[in-house]
């Protein structure tokens, strides 16, 4: 076999894991509207910082910020995670994001099947877009 056809192969491997992966995500994130619900709290922050190259030394630029929440369903605990995007300009607020939703009660829309799966009832949190990178990927 030449190498491009078996890079090829892999690419297109590659794509539709991906693909598959986002089509399943939003299948079971639209399933998740008949589920229960229950009240969760966002308990910590972590902002992944971008490339060295586009900060100042007064302004970090960093590329989301990751929140982690707790949830409980029949008395065992479960964690979720999601992310708002934040963009170099608006850099300085993240120490904010963070002191502003820790301690914030969420509500969580959870598989009854495997309650370890579940999704945010809320889409936005000060005025952004959030994004959930779902834990329960296997």
């Amino acid at each position: 076999m030449s190498f491009h056809l078996i890079f090829n192969s892999v690419v297109w491997i590659l794509v539709a894991v991906v693909v598959w992966m986002i089509v399943r995500a939003r299948l079971r994130r639209g399933q998740s509207e008949d589920w229960p619900v229950a009240q969760g709290t966002i308990e910590q922050g972590e902002a992944i910082v971008t490339d060295a190259h586009i900060r100042t030394p007064d302004k970090p630029a960093y590329k989301v910020t990751r929140f982690e929440y707790n949830y409980s369903v029949d008395g065992r605990k479960y964690t979720g995670s999601f992310a708002l995007p934040v963009y170099a300009l608006e850099a300085v607020d993240v120490l904010k994001w963070h002191q502003e939703l820790a301690g914030r009660s969420v509500s969580v829309r959870y598989d009854p099947k495997n309650p370890g799966t579940c999704f945010l009832a809320e889409s936005e949190f000060l005025g952004k877009r959030i994004y959930q990178y779902p834990d329960w990927y296997d």
